[in-house]
């Protein structure tokens, strides 16, 4: 067993938040249990719904972990007419707790989009097709300090929230100088007189720090600085996301196949037939170069054509986007919304075990796949 605050810091140092496109409803959406309360198992699902929410009352699962957020909107009331209600009601009422990644399961590595790619054996250079923007900002400081008062100094940054780079924390940097200063009449100097020009040896010390934390880490600072006016720069930081991060995924294939091996690879993993049209003046026996979006493909049309696709595979596509798809010489293939990210979480939960037994965690990771009817 294992406390539920270390299996969520498990499950979002895989997919971390800050992936996740502005405004997803992720995170602890239900939450009857303080976070120290321990857990045996959990079940990785794509969806809530009424049999679900019974297997996991009647199984005792302690965390739901869920692709698609069940609160979306926000509840104005709890209507136990309203079946939705009623099964946020019931998982609350039996404690067990609710955690969803959605579009950051979407665009990290090793999420859903990745998940398919493995699944179709795909091989060749892949990238996201849409990359990811953070939605943080974060910005630098810089001090300067006596080397004895270094470790004061950075402990109280760190301990007000600077210092944190992913899953590090407690990360600076720091180099020798010289520092120059006159104190004038009236200057209450920790080192020198007023008077005297002064030299002293310091060390430059930087630290990020994220845009809504800078008030507490500055107190901070001049809190723990030995200097009656330390000198303190703050540099806003240019936002960027790791290159590997974002919606769908864009692959250049070593070895070019046709358009009936891949809609038949699909078409076994989840055993039924699929919609495939063909472009109106292009050939489908070399297709070279595929973008794949499980879910609701609707969103990445325009980045199709900039990025010379032979092959779109997503699902929620209208006619109409399928006849511009035909026009622009992309062949598609409809990947069913709902069957093809279940299949993916199926993948996804393998991934999740693997990661846990590696970090030694004691908590079984379950698939909705071993109650769902496929």
């Amino acid at each position: 067993m294992e406390p539920l605050f270390k299996v969520v810091a498990f499950l979002e140092e895989l997919f971390p938040p800050e992936f996740s496109l502005e405004n997803d409803p992720i995170g602890l959406l239900v939450k009857p249990v303080p976070l120290s309360q321990p857990i045996e198992k959990a079940l990785v699902a794509l969806e809530l719904s009424p049999s679900l929410v019974q297997t996991v009352v009647k199984e005792g699962y302690g965390l739901l972990y869920l692709h698609h957020p069940p609160i979306w909107n926000p509840i104005k009331m709890l209507d136990a007419e309203n079946p939705h209600v009623s099964m946020l009601l019931k998982l609350y009422q039996n404690g067990v707790t609710v955690l969803s990644h959605h579009t950051n399961l979407d665009c990290a590595p090793g999420g859903i989009a990745d998940q398919w790619v493995e699944l179709l054996e795909l091989r060749g250079k892949k990238k996201p097709l849409f990359p990811s923007k953070t939605n943080k900002q974060y910005l630098k400081i810089t001090t300067f300090v006596p080397q004895e008062h270094l470790d004061r100094v950075a402990k109280a940054a760190f301990q007000a929230g600077a210092g944190i780079i992913g899953n590090y924390s407690e990360c600076s940097f720091y180099t020798e100088g010289t520092g120059t200063f006159t104190p004038q009449k009236g200057a209450n100097p920790f080192i020198g007189k007023a008077g005297n020009h002064e030299k002293v040896r310091e060390l430059r010390f930087e630290v990020r720090v994220e845009e809504n934390l800078l008030t507490e880490v500055l107190h901070a600072i001049f809190v723990a600085h030995p200097y009656e006016e330390p000198a303190v720069d703050v540099y806003p930081l240019l936002p960027f996301a790791r290159p590997d991060t974002g919606l769908g995924r864009l692959i250049e294939l070593e070895n070019p196949v046709s358009l009936k091996v891949i809609s038949m690879k699909i078409e076994r993993l989840i055993n039924e037939k699929v919609l495939v049209q063909k472009p109106y003046s292009k050939k489908c026996e070399n297709i070279a170069k595929i973008a794949i979006l499980p879910g609701s493909g609707k969103s990445l049309l325009n980045s199709l054509h900039s990025e010379k696709v032979d092959l779109f595979i997503s699902g929620d596509l209208s006619h109409h986007d399928i006849e511009e798809l035909k026009i622009k010489n992309i062949s598609f293939i409809q990947l069913p919304h709902g069957r093809g990210e279940r299949i993916a979480m199926q993948s996804v939960t393998n991934l999740i075990r693997k990661q846990a037994m590696e970090k030694g965690l004691k908590v079984t990771f379950e698939s909705e796949n071993r109650y769902h009817d496929e």
